[in-house]
């Protein structure tokens, strides 16, 4: 017990440090839910090496007070928002089009948004919200995008994830997908969510593999 409570002070609750001083500039990168934690030491990491930036945020105003003080320790005024709520399926839709639109390609996705409750919600589209807002979102968000992803030299898409499945040896209920059948508590549903996030870029390396330079990745780490 002495041993795993030192391992994962060490390695979990320490957080991490990226070595790397590569520069970013002239590089588009979108992150969801990149309003406050992860999400935001991302955005300030990246725009602190050169990145343009779009926050891809539910909430415009808590989206603007983070660009504002990601801009203000960046010295890096090309933060841009545009607002997506991943949990709704219209928002992802109407997201991806107008970054279609307004952006000549992408060089980093970030899938960073997620969520957990305290109990059993479904989400405007009728799926258990968890499984909703932290996987199937971005699911239909990364294939919108995959066209200016791959106008990119070199792609990344990276899918931040969570140890949680592992933890509850979770697998996807493919004949009860909202968990309605399944007696569980909240965090198990999240936990089966992130489990689906390995699971989506696992498939997704497979089916890109061979096709242009990409990296796909998923982050299964605590980095705050």
């Amino acid at each position: 017990a002495v041993i795993f409570l030192y391992a994962s002070k060490k390695f979990y609750w320490s957080g991490t440090h990226c070595p790397s001083q590569d520069r970013m500039d002239d590089k588009i990168v979108v992150i969801t839910g990149s309003n406050t934690g992860i999400g935001k030491h991302t955005a300030i990491e990246l725009a602190k090496r050169g990145a343009r930036i779009i926050l891809a945020c539910r909430s415009r105003q808590r989206a603007e007070e983070a660009r504002q003080e990601i801009i203000s320790k960046s010295n890096n005024n090309q933060i841009d928002i545009e607002i997506i709520d991943t949990s709704s399926l219209q928002s992802v839709r109407e997201c991806a089009a107008r970054l279609r639109k307004s952006l000549p390609r992408i060089d980093v996705l970030i899938n960073n948004a997620g969520m957990l409750t305290q109990s059993k919600e479904k989400s405007v589209d009728g799926y258990e919200i968890h499984l909703a807002t932290n996987h199937l979102g971005h699911f239909l968000f990364t294939n919108l995008l995959l066209d200016l992803l791959e106008k990119a030299p070199s792609a990344r898409v990276i899918n931040v994830s969570a140890l949680a499945h592992a933890f509850f040896n979770c697998h996807i209920h493919w004949d009860d997908i909202n968990l309605e059948k399944t007696p569980c508590s909240a965090f198990y549903a999240y936990s089966c969510s992130k489990f689906a996030n390995v699971m989506f870029t696992n498939e997704l390396a497979k089916r890109l593999k061979g096709k242009k330079k990409w990296a796909l990745l998923k982050n299964e780490m605590n980095i705050e």
